[in-house]
């Protein structure tokens, strides 16, 4: 018997085991996984947005937390302000640090995180490191820091002087940029 419909009486063959939840499924209420091959209980699948005739299980699905749309896991990205699974239709870059973050988490072009930079007085050595890696292997002639952490990132505003600034992003335990962008009266250039 299919454990959607108890009363019904099927062939051996017509009946398969959830790749999830192990319960026994037929064809009526169950559907192949298009990323494992794999039979599941269509309580346990979803149709991505780009396809509505295929399914995906929820190994291999991730759900856009903007519109809560589903896509493939590869189709979606984690934002690096609130960690939360953000499509490509829901990202926006921050003229300040160069980062894609959700759309949620950005207003008039800045990030939640650099609206929010802090003077720091004492930066920590890696992120005087991180900082020398973003200046191209010089030492940063610093005016004063401004930092501010968020989901995944530490993100470090340094003044330079003569309205120049280097704001680059350091994924936490680390101290290598993820992003370097340099601003001056002549505007903004990302050189990562």
């Amino acid at each position: 018997t299919c454990a959607d419909e108890p009363h019904s009486i099927l062939g051996i063959d017509e009946v398969a085991a959830c790749a999830t939840c192990t319960r026994g499924v037929c064809d009526q209420h169950g559907a192949v996984c298009i990323a494992d091959g794999q039979r599941h209980c269509k309580s346990h699948l979803k149709a991505p947005k780009n396809n509505q005739n295929v399914r995906l299980c929820e190994q291999h699905r991730a759900q856009c937390h903007v519109d809560a749309v589903v896509f493939r896991t590869e189709e979606v990205k984690p934002c690096p302000v609130c960690s939360k699974s953000t499509c490509k239709e829901h990202l926006a870059s921050c003229k300040h640090c160069g980062r894609a973050v959700c759309t949620r988490d950005i207003d008039a072009a800045l990030c939640k995180t650099c609206r929010k930079l802090t003077a720091t007085f004492d930066p920590t050595d890696s992120l005087l490191n991180a900082g020398i890696a973003a200046n191209g292997g010089e030492p940063v002639k610093s005016g004063g820091w401004r930092t501010a952490q968020d989901a995944e990132h530490t993100v470090a505003e340094v003044n330079q002087g003569w309205s120049r600034k280097l704001v680059f992003a350091v994924k936490h335990g680390e101290s290598v940029p993820a992003s370097v962008v340099r601003h001056s009266v002549w505007g903004a250039k990302k050189t990562l």
